[in-house]
């Protein structure tokens, strides 16, 4: 079809109250918030941006999570944006500071569940003050 934008899909709603934490180097990436469904054909992107509250109430404690856009088919696990090692780290406080994610993948046709995704690797504080997840994720030719 023409160059263009195919379809937009606005992500918008609160953060899980309650993100566990896990000192595993391997933790896979979970979505955290809302998402959206989105149908690709042939060789289309999807672009996004996303941007999430994320804290802890620990004061005076930095605590390191990687963030990412992340999809998926069906049940299966999360293929993040930017891949194996392009994703974002970033520390989260003990107030809901605003962290964004952003990126463009070319997946293939398919149904994908996209979404604000986190890997909480490094420690097992929760994090426990968190707020809004905003962002929109488009289908481009």
């Amino acid at each position: 079809g023409p160059t263009g934008i195919v379809a937009t899909a606005k992500i918008s709603g609160l953060a899980p109250a309650v993100i566990a934490g896990v000192v595993n180097q391997n933790l896979p990436w979970q979505f955290i918030g809302p998402t959206v469904s989105v149908t690709t054909v042939g060789s289309q992107r999807l672009t996004g941006v996303v941007a999430a509250g994320l804290g802890h109430g620990t004061a005076d404690f930095y605590m390191a999570v990687d963030i990412d856009l992340c999809y998926r088919s069906g049940g299966n696990a999360l293929i993040n944006f930017a891949g194996a090692a392009n994703y974002q780290s970033t520390y989260t406080e003990w107030l809901p500071f605003t962290h964004t994610a952003s990126g463009t993948v070319v997946p293939g046709a398919g149904i994908w569940e996209v979404g604000f995704c986190i890997r909480h690797r490094w420690s097992t504080t929760a994090l426990d003050v968190n707020d809004a997840i905003n962002g929109w994720v488009q289908v481009t030719n």
